[in-house]
């Protein structure tokens, strides 16, 4: 037997979530991050991103992630509870737990 509710509640959450995203990627940009798609760009609130970094479209950002200065992540990443030292290249890779 189904609730005549469900789904409502799972899709507003899913639309906070969603508004969530685009105001962190916006504040992304504001602070000189270049995000080259922002509807395929996926940042956690917990990731920490420098100036001077490109963002390109698949890339997801998540946990305790550290991208330093003049980096280039993605296209399709995946980086989770890692550091990305200054000026490094990730390319269609997960990395996860890398320092």
């Amino acid at each position: 037997m189904s609730c005549p509710n469900d789904g409502i509640e799972g899709a507003s959450e899913q639309t906070s979530a969603e508004e969530q995203r685009k105001r962190l990627i916006a504040t992304l940009i504001r602070s000189g991050v270049r995000v080259i798609n922002p509807e395929h760009t996926y940042v956690e609130e917990t990731v920490r991103v420098a100036p001077d970094v490109t963002l390109l479209p698949g890339t997801h950002l998540r946990g305790a992630t550290l991208i330093e200065a003049g980096c280039t992540i993605g296209p399709d990443c995946w980086v989770q509870d890692s550091c990305v030292e200054a000026d490094c290249v990730v390319r269609y890779s997960v990395v996860e737990g890398a320092r």
